[in-house]
């Protein structure tokens, strides 16, 4: 606080609070810690709470550099010398350089340091001195870097759910416990109580391997379903005619062209998002098909939906099937070169789930 108070000048000073000098009243509830500009964090573990949590609440976090982030870290019993070998078959010298307990060699501190969430994390903003914390707080646009965190926990949220659930239907499997079916009860409901969860927490696709067509080098298959629904040049998957035809040892190439995307897990009649280039889907005819298979070979996959569409549109629909595969085909049939041959532009695809 004193060198906020030097740094403010004519206006407001910062003011900062240690966290147990908060009163009962101040510390009631997590809303009690959401209200606070931000949080600064001087970590004495590789893992603590109060980070995770304030987090997942999408407070903007302040943590040391990672130069000096080792110093702060190796304090905690649980990189105690007492705590090594004490594990039947430990020995993470077997694939690690340094061990993790050894708090006396600065390059061991340094690599296990590189290791934890305070550096992997992303929108976590370090500071080397406190002048540099003060202009930080200052000039950061703290309100986008909490957006950014709450879309980053939600996504992680998803992933979770997701590993989970898995998990526990293939422990349930082992036991011969029956899945229980859940979609018509899903689709009997007022869905509102399905779509008004975040697609991150439903997302089934989202950097999740792709593939299809023979992409151009500028609109690769993973930038169909990367996160990023802008709509104009480049942020899309790309379909390659004249690779295409050069593949096929031919002049021109005639015919379909595709993208496909492997879901976390198996989907039954998903929700799917499509957001359309802003321009050019007369090369495609403006119709598009929605396939699900267990595949990425669109020959086996079951067409369950056929779309039409225009430039620019963002549209939301239930593909009728059940998969691991989703894909997105154009198939000749517009005017002109559509006619014979279809070239896909897909600037983003999302599956989510209903089940």
């Amino acid at each position: 606080n004193y060198f906020a108070d030097q740094m403010a000048g004519d206006m407001e000073p910062l003011r900062f609070r240690e966290s147990t000098s908060l009163s009962e009243k101040e510390r009631q509830g997590y809303s009690a810690f959401a209200e606070f500009k931000a949080a600064v964090i001087y970590p004495y573990s590789p893992s603590q709470f109060w980070f995770y949590e304030l987090y997942s609440m999408a407070v903007p976090i302040f943590m040391p550099t990672r130069e000096s982030m080792p110093l702060y870290v190796s304090q905690d019993y649980s990189v105690c010398p007492d705590f090594e070998g004490h594990r039947l078959g430990h020995a993470p010298q077997r694939v690690h350089p340094h061990s993790p307990f050894d708090t006396d060699d600065w390059a061991a501190m340094t690599y296990w340091t590189s290791f934890t969430d305070y550096l992997t994390l992303p929108n976590i903003l370090h500071f080397a001195s406190v002048p540099e914390l003060l202009r930080l707080v200052e000039d950061s646009d703290l309100q986008s870097v909490s957006r950014q965190m709450k879309k980053t926990h939600m996504q992680h949220t998803g992933v979770a759910m997701t590993f989970w659930t898995q998990s526990l239907e293939r422990i349930a499997a082992l036991r011969g416990v029956e899945a229980v079916e859940t979609v018509e009860a899903v689709e009997a409901e007022d869905e509102t109580s399905v779509h008004s969860l975040p697609d991150e927490l439903r997302d089934l696709s989202t950097r999740q391997p792709s593939g299809g067509s023979t992409p151009r080098p500028d609109g690769p298959a993973r930038l169909g379903n990367d996160g990023d629904t802008r709509q104009d040049h480049p942020h899309q998957y790309h379909f390659d005619v004249v690779a295409a035809a050069r593949e096929a040892n031919v002049d021109h190439y005639v015919g379909a062209s595709h993208w496909w995307v492997k879901l976390r897990r198996m989907a039954v009649d998903p929700e799917v998002k499509v957001w359309t280039r802003d321009c050019c889907s007369e090369t495609y005819g403006q119709r598009l098909f929605l396939l699900m298979g267990n595949s990425s070979k669109i020959e086996e996959a079951v067409e369950c939906l056929s779309l039409e569409v225009s430039d620019g549109q963002q549209l939301r629909v239930i593909c009728h099937g059940t998969g691991e595969y989703l894909f997105v085909e154009a198939r000749p049939g517009g005017v002109g070169d559509a006619q014979s041959t279809a070239v896909l532009m897909l600037p983003e695809v999302r599956v989510l789930s209903r089940d």
